[in-house]
């Protein structure tokens, strides 16, 4: 005879694991890495300014920010 009752018992709740916090690993790194301290940084007005790292294309060369950073970087020795 079936009965209205499970003899199935409530599933125990896993504990949560701690999240892992996502770190930037080039994130000490980039600080020294911006464009203000780039060889090849040529500012124009205020905080925007030209990459010089590749020729220029048929815009010119590319407009860049003194925060902005890429794998170019090559420090001032100025």
């Amino acid at each position: 005879m079936i009965t209205g009752t499970s003899n199935f018992k409530d599933p125990i709740p896993l504990p949560e694991e701690p999240k892992a916090e996502i770190r930037d690993p080039w994130g000490c790194r980039s600080d020294r890495m911006k464009c203000k301290t780039c060889m090849w940084f040529v500012e124009k007005l205020f905080a925007v300014g030209r990459c010089r790292r590749h020729s220029p294309t048929l815009s010119g060369y590319p407009v860049v920010y003194q925060n902005d950073w890429c794998g170019d970087h090559k420090l001032n020795e100025k």
